[in-house]
């Protein structure tokens, strides 16, 4: 994989250069069922997380606490915590943003959960692609919502748990190959950012996912490949230099990647180091080890081995904004 290492950063401030990107937001609100039935937007547990992206997290589709511990499965995945492994405790409350996404169709669903006592401001989202940083400031990132709310959270009684959810071209992201989608916003004071790593495999779109929402270390995982993020990006904790940290492949469309020769109950997990500084707050990370783990309900892919030096791009927002 080839990245550039003459950063820039643009502002997404014409329509022609969304255009141009395939990001000019679709019309109305066609909503279709995919091949695999699933619909979007529709929530049926109500806990605030679309059905197909639960389908993504494991998490029951009919139940909004699936691990019983008395926290919706939004509140555990906005805090840090493992929505399939009951807690007797869970981190305290604290501003953060949390984002994920899923794939149907055409469209890629982009779910964004903001906490927060009192406000949110300056909502912004950033495009991380080979050779630029692009941001799309929050004014131009409300022509691609297409639902808003508010989640709830039984548990943080005095707090506010906001929802936007975005649709985004697919094909934009299948072109770009390794990207990084970003956001970051003010609440309460606090810098929160969250972001979600893309690339292909077997021609697949598929997301890198920290493992540690897995395995209960919040030791690592990708929050510890930047630094300034919200609790749930930034698990390693603290300035300082970024360090390195692991995580799995997990396909963006519910039911993809699962035939041919990719090995069932297994995730690809993947060993991540820091090898270059590209400016403008991007750091450039490389794959130095990866192998089929268990996992249940998750699927590996064939070739995870080969992804060895494969290379991610990923935003340190707090670089960016010269903190």
């Amino acid at each position: 994989m080839r990245f550039l290492t003459n950063a820039s950063f643009t502002a997404l401030s014409v329509g022609g250069l969304l255009a141009g990107l395939g990001l000019l937001p679709s019309s109305g609100r066609d909503l279709h069922a995919s091949d695999e039935g699933w619909v979007p937007l529709l929530d049926t547990d109500g806990d605030g997380l679309d059905d197909a992206l639960e389908v993504r997290l494991g998490t029951a589709v009919d139940l909004a606490d699936t691990d019983g511990d008395g926290y919706t499965d939004t509140e555990e995945m906005v805090l840090g915590a493992d929505p399939l492994v009951a807690q007797d405790t869970i981190a305290a409350a604290a501003p953060a943003l949390y984002v994920d996404a899923y794939a149907l169709g055409n469209e890629l669903y982009v779910q964004t959960f903001l906490l927060s006592r009192s406000y949110v401001i300056g909502l912004a989202s950033f495009w991380v692609l080979h050779d630029r940083t692009m941001t799309v400031p929050s004014g131009q990132l409300r022509r691609y919502q297409v639902e808003t709310g508010l989640a709830p959270a039984p548990n943080t009684p005095q707090w506010r748990l906001r929802s936007v959810t975005y649709r985004l071209p697919r094909s934009a992201f299948e072109s770009a190959g390794e990207s990084s989608l970003a956001y970051r916003a003010i609440t309460d004071d606090m810098l929160v950012t969250d972001q979600i790593p893309f690339t292909m495999v077997d021609g697949i779109l598929v997301q890198l996912r920290p493992m540690s929402l897995y395995t209960g270390d919040n030791n690592v995982g990708i929050g510890s490949l930047v630094t300034g993020g919200s609790a749930h990006l930034n698990q390693g904790g603290g300035g300082g230099e970024p360090g390195g940290g692991t995580g799995g492949l997990f396909p963006l469309e519910p039911g993809e990647g699962s035939i041919g020769e990719n090995r069932p109950d297994q995730v690809c997990y993947q060993v991540l180091v820091p090898i270059a500084n590209l400016g403008g707050g991007r750091v450039l990370y490389q794959v130095v080890d990866a192998s089929c783990e268990s996992m249940a309900g998750a699927i590996c892919f064939a070739t995870c081995s080969a992804t060895v030096g494969d290379q991610y791009v990923l935003l340190d927002v707090v670089g960016l904004l010269g903190g």
